[in-house]
This record gives structure tokens, sequence and C-alpha cells, in this order.
């Protein structure tokens, strides 16, 4: 039978805690389901203790009465401009000195090496993900134990993070009475829902356009290249919105997913001649307002405007900008704004998609939208960490609540707290 598995996702506009499994072509079968509006967190960090344990505890209680499944435990997905990611390198020779057989030790020492970094003394590593492993200068090697080499390096990507706001993460899920399993980098979680890896050998950029940030994730020659999160994501359209048209913001967002287009170009090519510029929408229950369009639209244009070159910004930086042969892919709830896909391609100049998560078995069609793609993602990820301790332990975990024993053990024993 397929281990169930259970993910939260911690975002600025909404939790969700899915409880799933893989079945055996490899899909994600959901089982249950808790999608809640988020409260007490911003821009990706806890800024109300008490809202953010109700929504979250509201959140797994809808995931564990739908799926008949007590969630005690999660794979936990985050981010915040407080996360940032740099590239490393670990060098070890390898310690079979008559056959030069590299061995498991070998590959948790150069690893150890490449976490060896200077970080601030307000921060703590958070993930690091294993990009490549090399053999006496033979770059690709995806695993390493069994094969001859004098000398073994890895090259990493190490993501970091300040350990207040961690710690009351950490808080949080402790009063929500939830174990976290792991915390995982949003932005890579939903790569891996939507990107082949084709996609990410031929270099691709995920860019999660969020509520109040967007995040991003670079793929080049199947590694992990850059990630960057900015500071700038769907509510400060609305927040413009509200200021440029006088009204409140909860009217503001209406308007935003009811008429919002990216750009006015876009806007010029859907509209007729005919069409008004300016319309009468309900506005309260004693009238109507009257409603500049061109104003709105030239409202949105200008901030996704500054999205963009924040980042083209980005995409230079991560010094592949110019070999992303599969271009970007949007996900995220403001990706879906009229107009969007477009826009973004014509301002950075590389082809633009929507990315959809894959692999979804069952009825859960809400979750095949790109709003959904980290929570998705989360699933996908968290069976493959789950066989990657069994084979490291080398006996079956059963169970969740085997599983955060171990990687609590294996975390402080072998990694050093990351994956």
């Amino acid at each position: 039978m397929p281990e169930r598995i259970a993910v939260l996702d911690i975002g600025s506009s909404k939790i969700v805690t899915l409880v799933g499994e893989i079945v055996e072509n490899g899909e994600i079968r959901v089982l249950g389901s808790g999608v809640v509006p988020a409260r007490g967190i911003r821009k990706g960090v806890v800024v109300n203790v008490e809202r953010a344990v109700e929504c979250i505890s509201e959140s797994i209680a809808m995931a564990s009465e739908s799926s008949g499944m007590e969630v005690e435990s999660v794979l936990v997905g985050i981010t915040g401009e407080h996360i940032k990611g740099f590239k490393s390198n670990g060098m070890t020779k390898v310690s079979d000195r008559r056959n030069h057989v590299v061995r498991e030790k070998d590959v948790l020492r150069a690893l150890d090496q490449a976490k060896t970094v200077l970080i601030p003394e307000d921060s703590e590593i958070l993930y690091c993900h294993k990009n490549t492993y090399i053999l006496d200068k033979q770059r690709g090697v995806e695993d390493p134990i069994g094969m001859v080499a004098l000398r073994l390096e890895v090259d990493v990507f190490l993501l970091m993070a300040k350990i207040t706001f961690m710690r009351n993460l950490d808080m949080v899920l402790e009063m929500a009475k939830v174990e976290p399993i792991y915390y995982f980098f949003q932005p890579i979680a939903a790569s891996y829902a939507v990107l082949s890896e084709e996609d990410m050998k031929h270099g691709v950029a995920l860019v999660d356009i969020g509520k109040d940030t967007t995040d991003l994730a670079v793929w080049f020659e199947g590694e992990l290249v850059h990630t960057a999160v900015l500071g700038i994501g769907g509510d400060l359209i609305t927040s413009d919105i509200a200021y440029g048209l006088k009204i409140h913001k909860e009217k503001a967002e209406d308007l935003k997913l009811k008429y919002g287009v990216a750009s006015s170009r876009v806007y010029s090519s859907l509209s007729s001649a005919s069409e008004k510029a300016r319309v009468k929408v309900p506005f309260d229950s004693e009238g109507e307002m009257n409603f500049d369009k061109r104003l709105f639209i030239e409202i949105i244009e200008a901030r996704v405007e500054e999205l963009i070159d924040f980042i083209r910004r980005e995409l230079d930086r991560s010094m592949v900008a110019d070999k992303l042969a599969m271009g970007v892919y949007l996900v995220g709830g403001t990706a879906l704004m009229n107009g969007m896909r477009e826009t973004i391609q014509r301002g950075l100049d590389l082809p633009t998609t929507i990315g959809v998560p894959k692999g979804l078995a069952g009825p859960q069609e809400f979750l095949r939208l790109p709003m959904y793609a980290s929570a998705i993602g989360l699933l996908r990820v968290a069976p493959r960490l789950l066989e990657e301790l069994e084979q490291e332990e080398g006996t079956k975990i059963r169970g969740l609540g085997d599983l955060v024993r171990y990687i609590g053990k294996a975390f402080r024993e072998l990694f050093g707290g990351d994956l």
C-alpha cells in the first residue's frame, strides 16, 4: 500500500494542507485537502502568532477530515525575503587508498566540506541542494558511490534563512499541534511540480508570483543555479489600484480579479472599438462606481513593468539569462491575470508558459492550477526524501512518525541539520 504523505504550504494569501500518496505509475493521488485564507503571515514570515496558528490549525483539520488521516507531521513549504541562496563546492580525497572506490562516508565528507561556509550569526542553513558530483574532474556524476576515483567533489546550492524567523515558525507549528518534518523552499518545490528534467537541462526559470512576494528558481544543465525572493507581488498591484481609484482595498482586489489586464497593449487587442473606457460597476448596496478602465489598466501596467525589471535583474545575476532555452514558467495566482504571460514574455524576450502541476491522479481538479504548484511539488519531493533516508538507514521507515524521528537523528549526525 502506498505511503501517505502530508504537506503544509505556507503562503501569504492561503494556507494549503494536502494528504496524498504516489501511485504505481508515479502520479500523485490527493486524498484530502484543506485550503484557507492566510492570516498572520506576511511576505512568508509570521507577523501575528495567534492568527497564524488559527489558520494553520483550520487547514490541517480540513485535510485530516477529508482524508480520514490524522495529520500530525508535515513537510512544510516556505518562502521569504530572508532566504538567500548561493553556490558552494566540497572536495575530499577518496578514503580507500588501495582500490579507490568511493564510499558513502566520502560523499558525506564532501558534503560537509561544501557546507563549511561563512554564514552570518543570525542565519542558518535551510537546505542543501546537491547539483552534481565530480570524480577526478569528470562532471555530471549522479551517484558516485561504488565508482573509482582519487578525488571526489560535489557542487551544491545552499539556502540560508534567518534563525529568528524560523524559530517563530517552529513555535506556531508547535502551537498548532503539528510537527515539521522539514522546511522546503517553495520555488524549488514548484519546479518539481511543473518542470521536466529536460526543461531543467536546457535552461529554465520558474517564477512564482504570489500575493506578497515573487520567487525565482533558475535551472541550467540540470542544476539549480540561482534563487531569489522579491518583495513584490499581486497585493502591491491591488494597493496601487485602491490608491489610484480611491476605493477600499477589498473592492480593488475584486476589480483586479474581474477586469485586470497586465498591459494597455493587451487591453487594446482585447477591446473592441465600441467598448466604453468608462463603465459602471456595482460598488456596494447603495449604488455603483464610475470605473475608468484605461486608468485602471495603466496602474496595473506600471507595477507589472516594475516586476519585470526585478525579474530581469535576477536573471542577469544567474549568469545564464541568455541560455534559458525553455524560457520562463509562471506559477502563482497572479500568473493567471489576463495578459500576464504575454507581457512578461515580451518584457523578458523569453518564451513564457503558464505552469500547471503535472502528474495528478484522481478528481482533485481545483489543484491543477498554477497557485497550487508549490503544494503539489511538496508531495512530489516528500517520497524522494523518504526513499533517500531509507537507503541511508538500511531499513524500512514506517509512516511519518518514524520519518520525523529518523530525520532528526540523521540531520544532526550526518547533515548538520539540512537535506
